[in-house]
């Protein structure tokens, strides 16, 4: 899974404060990852800018699945531009998930980003609402999916 915080709540400056336009992508892993080996590579498609952002490897004790996701990643984007769309991948040990983007909010927005979240939409039925989602992507009318 591969979660975006916009506005991470990660401190940016010595003083703890976050800077404006910030992302924060979070994935998580059941290996460990060499150091520098776990990091986003990230896309600005009106710049044509491509940046590698090392990602912060934090290991938590689950006892109750040992053998599932035991290691979040966590890679901090600084000072996006409002309006610009960003696509990213994500690596770890030499594993990359691919394929992914949102769109920033417009600066002059006075609410939040408008995000889709959907699981499995079943085996029946789920054709048409699948049909919606895409004409809605289609058409911007979300910053991240």
């Amino acid at each position: 899974q591969i979660r975006l915080a916009f506005g991470s709540k990660l401190p940016v400056n010595s003083d703890g404060s976050v800077l404006p336009w910030d992302v924060s992508i979070t994935w998580a892993t059941s290996a460990n990852a060499s150091e520098g080996t776990s990091y986003a590579i990230v896309h600005d498609e009106h710049t044509g800018k491509s940046s590698k952002v090392i990602a912060h490897v934090t290991h938590f004790n689950h006892d109750t699945n040992p053998s599932g996701f035991q290691y979040i990643h966590r890679a901090l984007l600084r000072n996006l531009t409002a309006g610009h769309m960003y696509r990213y991948s994500v690596v770890s040990n030499g594993i990359q998930r691919s394929n992914f983007s949102f769109t920033m909010p417009e600066e002059e927005s006075d609410s939040g980003p408008n995000v889709l979240v959907f699981g499995d939409l079943g085996r029946h039925g789920g054709g048409q609402t699948l049909t919606s989602l895409m004409r809605d992507v289609d058409s911007k009318a979300y910053h991240a999916l």
